[in-house]
C-alpha cells in the first residue's frame, strides 16, 4: 500500500515488553507512541509549495498516538497518521 497527500503509514511499535525474568511491561502513554514508517510521500504540498518530507521508509518516529486511525493491511495493523502529527524522527 502506498500513501497519498499529506498521510503516513506507520507499523506501531508493541505496547508492552518481557522482560528477561517473563514480566510483561506495559507502556503507558496516552499522547505519544513510536513506530517504523512502511510508506510516506517524498514530498508535502504546504502553503501550495512541495517541500521534502524527510520521512523514508524504515524510520522509527514518534507520534501522537492520539491523530492516529487503525487500519489492516495483508493481517497486519497499521496506524494511519497525518504528516502535522508526527512529532519527529527518534
Amino acid at each position: 500500500m502506498r500513501t497519498i497527500g499529506r498521510k503516513i503509514l506507520i507499523k506501531k511499535d508493541e505496547d508492552q515488553s518481557v522482560t528477561a525474568g517473563g514480566i510483561i511491561m506495559v507502556r503507558d502513554s496516552s499522547v505519544t507512541t513510536t513506530g517504523s514508517v512502511v510508506s510516506a510521500p517524498e514530498k508535502i504540498a504546504t502553503n501550495g509549495v512541495l517541500i521534502d518530507s524527510g520521512l523514508k521508509t524504515g524510520d522509527k518516529v514518534l507520534f501522537a498516538k492520539n491523530q492516529a486511525f487503525e487500519i489492516s493491511v495483508d493481517g497486519e495493523r497499521l496506524q494511519v497518521v497525518d504528516f502535522d502529527n508526527v512529532i519527529g524522527v527518534v
